[in-house]
């Protein structure tokens, strides 16, 4: 597992909202995923996705974003988003949760997304931990399945693939399929 670059850790970090920096202080929330993939690549952030240890974190900081904001809040069975009319939404992923950012990291389901960053209570740091492959399958605008150990909604990361096939990735068939080719195994 590696770190971001102390470059890359510091914009992604001057990014993120500083009602979000807060909510992320106070109830030990991640930020994971497509946030800083975007940031890093100079491309356009869609969302805000937080991760915590517990529902019960996750919901109130939802509440607490939702009321700084003005905002609404639409829930599914996967998240509680935050909506306010000239922000960007903020996800607070309720599906799976995490109490460690390199296990959050490695249930991304392409290594483009394997990238967390967190606010560091005991040593009062911002840090972050990024796969092996994150920075040169970015640098390619490759995706490579992860084949995540996670419970899944059937045809998930297919239709994540249709979304980065449009911003310009590229996916080879093998990678869907597993490792096969190289290593003779399913």
């Amino acid at each position: 597992m590696n770190k971001l670059t102390k470059t890359d850790l510091q914009l992604c970090v001057s990014r993120i909202p500083k009602d979000i920096q807060s909510i992320m202080k106070e109830h030990g929330l991640y930020l994971g995923g497509g946030f800083i993939r975007s940031t890093i690549a100079h491309e356009k952030v869609n969302d805000i996705d937080l991760f915590g240890s517990s529902k019960e974190a996750l919901n109130l900081a939802a509440l607490s974003l939702s009321v700084q904001r003005s905002g609404r809040l639409h829930k599914t069975d996967n998240a509680i988003t935050v909506l306010s009319k000239v922000r960007t939404p903020a996800q607070l992923i309720t599906r799976w949760m995490y109490d460690d950012p390199e296990k959050l990291c490695n249930d991304f389901d392409f290594t483009v997304c394997q990238a967390v960053v967190w606010f560091d209570c005991t040593n009062k740091i911002w840090s972050s931990c990024a796969s092996d492959g994150f920075y040169p399958d970015l640098a390619a605008h490759r995706l490579v399945y992860t084949f995540p150990k996670r419970e899944e909604a059937a045809g998930g990361s297919i239709l994540r693939v249709r979304k980065f096939l449009q911003r310009g990735y590229n996916i080879q068939a093998w990678s869907l399929a597993g490792d096969y080719i190289v290593t003779g195994k399913q």
